[in-house]
C-alpha cells in the first residue's frame, strides 16, 4: 500500500455509498481516478502530498469498493456525489486533481460547486465537447483509437461480452494503450489489484461501462458552464 498512514472509510452520500482514502493534514486535495483505475492509482502521489496536505482519494460511483447502483453515472450526479462527500468531510477550498475520466467529473464538480472547489487540475484528458476526444474516437488502423468508449456506452452488450473475461479485457488496455507497457509490468501488483477489484461481484458492471455514456455529449460549453440536463 502506501508508506504513509492511509485510512479507509465509507460514507453514505447523495444516495450511494462511497469508499475513500484519507491521509495527511493541511489544505484539502481531492484526487479523482480514471478508467479502469480506483483510488489506488494515486498511492505514490498520496505519499508525496500527505506531509503537507489533507488528501482525499475516493473510488467514484461504480468503481472499486464504492457501491454500484444501476443508475447515476451522468456527470451531474457524480459531481453531486463529490460535493456531498466534501460536505460530509467539511471540506472547503479544495484543490481537485482529476485523471482521465476523473478529470471530466472533477470539471463538473468544480463548475457546479465553485464555493467548495478552489482549483482544478486536469491530467491526461480532453474534455468532451471541444472536439479532441470526438476525433480520437474515429476508427483508425490497428485499433489505435478510443473504440471502447462507443462500445461501452451501448446498453447491456458490454456486460454480455465482458463478464467473466475482465482480466484479458483490462490487460489489453494496459498492454496496448500505455506509453511504456514495461512500466506497468514493473508494478504488476498494482495492475493485479485493479483487475481483482474490478472482478468482484458487479465490479465492472454497471458503473464503468455506463461512465462512457458521457462520451459524445457536450460537457464544455459557453466557457465553464455546464449544459444542465444535456450532460449525461
Amino acid at each position: 500500500m502506501t508508506s504513509v498512514t492511509a485510512a479507509h472509510h465509507t460514507a453514505q452520500v447523495n444516495g450511494t455509498r462511497l469508499h475513500y482514502v484519507t491521509a495527511g493534514e493541511g489544505p484539502p486535495v481531492m484526487l479523482l481516478h480514471g478508467w479502469p483505475q480506483t483510488w489506488y492509482e494515486w498511492r505514490h502521489v498520496i505519499d508525496l502530498l500527505a506531509s503537507d496536505f489533507q488528501v482525499v482519494a475516493p473510488d467514484l460511483r461504480g468503481f472499486g469498493f464504492s457501491a454500484k447502483p444501476a443508475t447515476g453515472y451522468d456527470a451531474a450526479t457524480i459531481a453531486a456525489d463529490l460535493a456531498a462527500l466534501g460536505d460530509h468531510l467539511g471540506l472547503r477550498d479544495v484543490t481537485v486533481i482529476g485523471h482521465d475520466w476523473g478529470a471530466v467529473f472533477g470539471y463538473a464538480y468544480a463548475a457546479k460547486t465553485p464555493g467548495q472547489v478552489r482549483a482544478l487540475g486536469i491530467v491526461e484528458m480532453a474534455l468532451p465537447g471541444v472536439g479532441v476526444m470526438e476525433q480520437a474516437m474515429a476508427p483508425a488502423p490497428d485499433g489505435n483509437f478510443l473504440w471502447h468508449m462507443g462500445f461501452q456506452s451501448v446498453p447491456d452488450l458490454p456486460e454480455l461480452l465482458i463478464t467473466g473475461k475482465e482480466k484479458p479485457y483490462l490487460r489489453w488496455f494496459f498492454e496496448h494503450f500505455a506509453y511504456d507497457p514495461g512500466a506497468i509490468t514493473a508494478v504488476r501488483p498494482a495492475r493485479r489489484l485493479t483487475i481483482e477489484v474490478t472482478m468482484q461481484p458487479r465490479g465492472l458492471v454497471p458503473g464503468e461501462p455506463s461512465v462512457f455514456s458521457v462520451a459524445g455529449k457536450p460537457i464544455v460549453t459557453r466557457g465553464h458552464d455546464l449544459p444542465g440536463e444535456d450532460v449525461a
